[in-house]
C-alpha cells in the first residue's frame, strides 16, 4: 500500500509539472519568475512528501513556512584526494520585503550557498572554497573568499575550533559555518568508504569495515562500550585471531 501511495504521489507531481508548464506560457513575462519559483516550490514539496519512510508521529494541522535544503556528497578523485561538497538552500513559501533585494518572492532562494573542502587521506585540508549565490544582503558574498583559510586544519578533535578561529564572527558567515560540522561528519564517512574499498580491493572482507576505532567508543548509545555491538564485534574479532592461528599451525 506504502509503494502505491509513493507512485501515486509521484504520478500527480508529474500532473503538476506538465500543467505548470502549460500555465507559464499564458503568464506576462514580467510575473514569469515569481510564477516559476513558487510552482517549483510546491512541487518540490510534493516529491519530498513522497520519499518519507520513517514519519513522525501524527503532526496537527499546520502551514509550511519555511524550508532548508542541505546536500553533502564525498567524492573521491582522480588524483586520489577527496572533494567533500554541501550545498545549502533557504526558502520561504510566502514573499516578504528585503533593504537590498527589495523583494524576495515565494520559492526564490534567501540563501543560496555551498562550500567544498579538499582533503588528504589524513584528512587535512588542502584546499578549501566558498560560493555564495543567494544572499539576503549584497555586502554577504565578500567573505566567501575568507574560507579559504580552512586550508591546513585536519578534519578531528579540535577541527570546528579551528575553524572558528580563521571564519568565525565578522571574517565568515554564519550559515557556511554551520555546515562544517555536518561536512567533517561526510568527510570521516568517505574515508571509511575508501578504505573499505581499498581493502576488499585488497582481499579483505566486509566485515573488515566494522572494526571500532577506540574514539568512537562510548561516542553514541550504539557505541557504548558495554553494550551488545561492541561486544559482537569484539567476539569476531577474537575468533577471527582464532582462526588465523589455527590455520598457522
Amino acid at each position: 500500500m506504502k509503494t502505491r501511495r509513493d507512485r501515486l504521489r509521484r504520478s500527480r507531481a508529474a500532473d503538476n509539472r506538465a500543467r505548470g508548464a502549460a500555465t507559464l506560457s499564458c503568464i506576462a513575462p514580467e510575473h514569469l519568475q515569481a510564477v516559476r519559483a513558487a510552482l517549483n516550490l510546491f512541487v518540490n514539496i510534493e516529491i519530498r512528501e513522497s520519499f518519507r519512510s520513517m514519519p513522525l508521529s501524527h503532526a496537527e494541522s499546520r502551514q509550511l513556512l519555511h524550508l532548508r535544503d542541505i546536500a553533502i556528497r564525498g567524492y573521491l578523485r582522480a588524483d586520489g584526494l577527496v572533494d567533500i561538497e554541501a550545498h545549502m538552500k533557504d526558502t520561504k513559501t510566502y514573499s516578504f520585503g528585503n533593504h537590498d533585494r527589495g523583494r524576495i518572492n515565494a520559492g526564490e532562494a534567501l540563501h543560496g550557498m555551498g562550500l567544498r573542502l579538499t582533503i588528504d587521506d589524513k584528512l587535512t585540508v588542502v584546499r578549501a572554497e566558498a560560493a555564495m549565490d543567494d544572499t539576503p544582503h549584497a555586502i554577504c558574498p565578500g567573505v566567501a573568499p575568507n574560507f579559504a583559510a580552512l586550508a591546513g586544519l585536519t578534519i578531528g578533535k579540535g577541527f570546528l575550533k579551528g575553524a572558528m578561529e580563521r571564519v568565525g564572527g565578522t571574517a565568515g558567515c554564519t550559515h557556511l559555518r554551520e555546515l562544517l560540522q555536518q561536512v567533517a561528519t561526510t568527510a570521516i564517512q568517505t574515508m571509511f568508504s575508501i578504505r573499505a574499498h581499498k581493502s576488499a580491493r585488497e582481499g579483505g572482507t566486509t566485515e573488515d569495515r566494522w572494526d571500532i576505532p577506540s574514539a568512537l567508543l562510548n561516542s553514541c548509545h550504539a557505541y557504548n562500550e558495554q553494550g551488545p555491538l561492541v561486544a559482537k564485534v569484539r567476539a569476531r574479532a577474537e575468533e577471527r585471531r582464532r582462526e588465523a592461528e589455527a590455520a598457522a599451525e
